[in-house]
C-alpha cells in the first residue's frame, strides 16, 4: 500500500505512472490507482494517515 498526499490527484497519478517520482511505485511497478480520499483540511489528513 502506498499512501501520499498531494493537491493535484491527476498529477500526482500521472506522474507516477509515467515513473517521474522515484521511489515505491515505480520500485514495485505499481500501475493501477485503486483509492483516493480528499480532505479539506490538511491537519484532518495528517491525523487520519497518522504520518
Amino acid at each position: 500500500m502506498y499512501i501520499g498526499i498531494t493537491n493535484n490527484i491527476l498529477r500526482r497519478a500521472y506522474e507516477h505512472k509515467q515513473k517521474i517520482i522515484k521511489g515505491f511505485t515505480t520500485k514495485y511497478n505499481v500501475i493501477k490507482l485503486v483509492y483516493t480520499e480528499e480532505f479539506a483540511d490538511i491537519k484532518k489528513v495528517l491525523l487520519e494517515k497518522k504520518l
